[in-house]
């Protein structure tokens, strides 16, 4: 297997491969591989939390009307 290997313009610009991903730290500049993710893996680091409680729609609505109000500087 070849290593993806990065390549210089003429204008100095540096062309990375898009398996290879750049970290700059520290003034230093690290290239190493990108990682591989599924959609699973994706999904669990966005939405790490619980799903919210159920509420019923008398709440929904109490909860914009306190929004609103607070919005709008009322009461």
């Amino acid at each position: 297997m070849a290593l993806p290997t990065a390549t210089v313009t003429t204008q100095g610009q540096r062309l990375v491969p898009a398996e290879v991903r750049l970290d700059g730290s520290g003034g230093e500049t690290i290239a190493r591989r990108a990682g591989t993710f599924n959609w699973e893996d994706i999904h669990r680091s966005l939405f790490t939390r619980a799903a919210p409680a159920r509420r019923s729609v008398a709440e929904l609505k109490e909860g914009i009307r306190r929004n609103v109000r607070k919005r709008r500087g009322v009461g």
